[in-house]
């Protein structure tokens, strides 16, 4: 599973995507074999940790998990460095993406 964040996120957004891409090698994996459990996990800097169930969908250029921020996932006073990963299970296996960190920074007001 590959995790891609392209995009800057500053304290208090949301609407913010999230997509990691479900691959195994080279190979696209549909992401509907993931019935049993497809969930981003997000880490703040303080060290506390969430858990998201995701959704996912397919393209063109792959099979992607997608979960988007609501209100108050990355709330006020949470800058600095995050993590997230994601975890998906098919009721036999349970499977763990690549961890990737990324920066919430701060705002003016």
């Amino acid at each position: 599973m590959t995790i891609n964040i392209e995009q800057q996120i500053h304290e208090g957004d949301y609407g913010t995507t999230f997509d990691i891409e479900l691959n195994d090698g080279d190979v696209a994996v549909d992401p509907s074999v993931f019935a049993g459990e497809k969930t981003f996990i997000f880490k703040r800097p303080d060290q506390t940790t969430f858990e998201k169930t995701s959704g996912s969908y397919l393209s063109s250029s792959g099979s992607f998990l997608r979960y988007t921020t609501g209100s108050g996932d990355i709330g006020a006073g949470t800058a600095g460095q995050w993590s997230l990963q994601a975890r998906v299970g098919d009721g036999v296996g349970l499977w763990h993406s690549e961890v990737k960190e990324f920066t919430v920074f701060p705002n003016l007001d």
